[in-house]
């Protein structure tokens, strides 16, 4: 009989070397969009009776990145803030096309009162726009 030498099993390939990623240098910064939110409203104004004022403005020459969907209003008796009241821009339109009003009922005769309002966007709410007034004696 005769020996045959048996067969050496084939060498086991060394793992490839791990994979680094390097860091890459953009040739411009990288900027996150920001939000366009709505300016100010514009031509606020207030027409105050004994117990009540009516609020008129007109929308924001820039309404931001998307279209205005609303707006906010808060009134401050005294020291105090009331809050936020929002409604649907088309609820608050007024006779002319582009104005809007607010009526609020039940103040005081002679008091003097502040009222912000500001636009709504799909992007956010946009700047304040500060009405003073004094009702009525």
């Amino acid at each position: 009989t005769t020996l045959t030498p048996t067969p050496k099993p084939a060498p086991i390939p060394a793992p490839p070397p791990p994979l680094v990623a390097q860091p890459t240098v953009s040739p411009e910064p990288v900027v996150p969009p920001i939000a366009q939110l709505p300016g100010r409203v514009t031509r606020s104004k207030a027409r105050a009776k004994r117990k009540r004022a009516i609020i008129k403005w007109r929308a924001p020459r820039n309404a931001g990145a998307s279209e205005i969907i609303g707006y906010e209003a808060r009134l401050k008796k005294g020291k105090r803030w009331q809050r936020w009241i929002g409604a649907p821009a088309e609820d608050l339109e007024a006779r002319r096309i582009g104005q809007y009003r607010l009526v609020y009922r039940g103040l005081k005769p002679g008091t003097r009162y502040l009222v912000k309002v500001r636009g709504i966007s799909l992007e956010g709410t946009g700047n304040v726009a500060r009405i003073k007034f004094r009702t009525r004696r």
